[in-house]
């Protein structure tokens, strides 16, 4: 397909099933690129400390965002995302009264949000 752009594929589920439907075919003039192996979770944004946190397997978001010491005063905890080594990115989600939050890996960036501005008198 003419100007498809970024694709990303679960290259271990492909190798382990060919022939499913994430078992893409490659074209002429495709490229692939696999991301180097950066054993560390970066934290950004409205963190007190933002710094890269040596990858612990397992560890979820708040192991990281408690490395970067806490969330800042005017982080919106709510909107927490993780972008992974591959490009591909997960927000912590929320249904009823479950929070859902991504696993960072190897090589991931979390992203605390700051919260909107209000506008107008208080």
């Amino acid at each position: 397909m003419d100007n498809t752009g970024r694709v990303n594929v679960d290259l271990p589920t492909v190798l382990r099933e060919p022939g499913r439907a994430a078992d893409i075919v490659l074209q002429p003039g495709d490229s692939v690129h696999v991301p180097e192996y950066i054993p560390v979770v970066r934290v950004l944004g409205a963190v007190n400390s933002p710094v890269s946190v040596q990858y612990e397997r397992g560890q979820g978001l708040n192991y990281y965002i408690g490395n970067a010491g806490g969330y800042a005063s005017n982080a919106d905890k709510r909107r927490v995302s993780v972008r992974y080594a591959d490009g591909s990115a997960r927000v912590r989600g929320r249904f009823l009264l479950f929070t859902s939050s991504p696993e960072p890996g190897p090589g991931s960036t979390i992203i605390c949000a700051c919260q909107a501005r209000r506008r107008g008198w208080h």
